[in-house]
């Protein structure tokens, strides 16, 4: 990522207040890259904003120490790991969050895409409700399966593979999320492995049960399907936003 790019983020409206970059492929770091950090240092000071630097290794880490890049900064921050950076970001934005948007459930998200609290009911009937075990892999990449989940409470990781076959941690999801969709409508595989971070709730729509709607419900099997391609396209949309923020 350019400091080009960097500012027009800081530029933007509304404007970015944190940047997080990982120094995971930077094996050293030379006199140049220090004066661009100072420079970005000034630009975030100046806006209030943030910086995080994760994944730095030793010899990185301390030739910014010794250049006193970090020295009374009130804008760098360091963790180790950026999946630790990005975690922490995502719970302290989430008690930022208005109490009504940080409490969602398999009910709310189902009332949302079907428009109706008697049919949301009626899918909650349906569905199989299951108990999650922190640290169990919910999904796993490469998995044919149909089934798709509402979270009702606690919250999922969704984690794929780096280059070197290293897990990264991409998406954390919430209560009120859907997940699994995607899988369910393409035929393929699972695009990668979904943990849960803690004891969870969900609520399953396995593929077999759908497929049994279809054929006894087909008004109610519409309804689903309707509210999972509105599901899919805003998931989209946010996915296309992300990316035209992103240096390629």
């Amino acid at each position: 990522m350019s400091s080009a790019h960097i500012r027009n983020l800081f530029k933007q409206s509304p404007p970015v207040n944190t940047v997080v970059l990982d120094f995971r492929g930077v094996s050293r770091i030379d006199g140049a890259a220090i004066v661009a950090l100072h420079k970005l240092e000034l630009l975030a000071s100046e806006r209030a904003a943030q910086v995080i630097l994760c994944e730095l290794n030793p010899h990185v880490l301390q030739e910014i120490e010794r250049r006193s890049v970090l020295e009374g900064s009130r804008t760098f921050k360091v963790y180790d790991s950026c999946d630790i950076a990005l975690e922490t970001l995502e719970d302290d934005l989430l008690r930022r969050l208005p109490l009504a948007a940080s409490e969602e459930t398999a009910k709310s998200a189902l009332i949302e895409i079907t428009g109706d609290q008697d049919i949301a009911e009626r899918f909650l009937t349906i569905m199989d409700r299951e108990l999650v075990p922190k640290g169990t892999l919910l999904l796993k990449e490469g998995e044919k399966s149909g089934d798709v989940f509402i979270i009702d409470q606690g919250s999922l990781s969704v984690y794929i593979k780096d280059k070197d076959g290293k897990d990264i941690r991409v998406l954390k999801q919430k209560s009120g999320a859907i997940v699994g969709e995607i899988a369910s409508y393409s035929g393929k595989g699972r695009t990668a492995n979904v943990v849960a971070d803690s004891e969870t709730v969900v609520y399953r729509f396995a593929e077999n049960r759908i497929r049994d709607v279809q054929e006894s419900e087909p008004v109610l099997a519409a309804i689903w399907h309707k509210g999972m391609a509105s599901a899919l396209a805003k998931k989209l949309q946010r996915t296309n936003q992300i990316l035209g923020d992103q240096s390629l």
